[in-house]
């Protein structure tokens, strides 16, 4: 089943999916970027062709841009991020941005700071 990571649309057929996305949610779709050279209507799902191993066909959500498979839709709407380049997490003392926010909390361990620090300092 591929679904719209934007609303709650899905469609079995991965075309209806990215005409959808194209069409309702246009500002979104010129921020994506269709990984590889091919287009998305020519990248074929691993699935398909019987290339698919273990866990991987269990996996419902379909990114109707990669094709890569995933457990739930919030899955899905994290991994999109990799496609739009948004950032939504940032180093409060460098500026850095980050797409997890638990990378973003070990990198703040380079800077020294520890949740425990952080409730210390609140403390005093």
């Amino acid at each position: 089943m591929v679904e719209c990571h934007l609303c709650e649309l899905s469609s079995s057929v991965r075309s209806t999916i990215l005409k959808h996305i194209e069409s309702c949610h246009s500002d979104n779709y010129a921020l994506l970027d269709v990984v590889g050279n091919n287009s998305a209507e020519e990248t074929q799902d691993p699935a398909e062709n019987g290339e698919a191993t273990g866990n991987v066909t269990n996996r419902k959500v379909l990114c109707a841009f990669c094709i890569r498979r995933f457990w739930s839709v919030e899955d899905l709407r994290r991994h999109m991020r990799s496609h739009t380049g948004e950032r939504p997490f940032s180093c409060e003392y460098c500026s850095r941005r980050f797409t997890l926010k638990h990378s973003m909390l070990r990198h703040l361990k380079k800077h020294g700071e520890t949740k425990n620090d952080e409730e210390s300092n609140n403390k005093v």
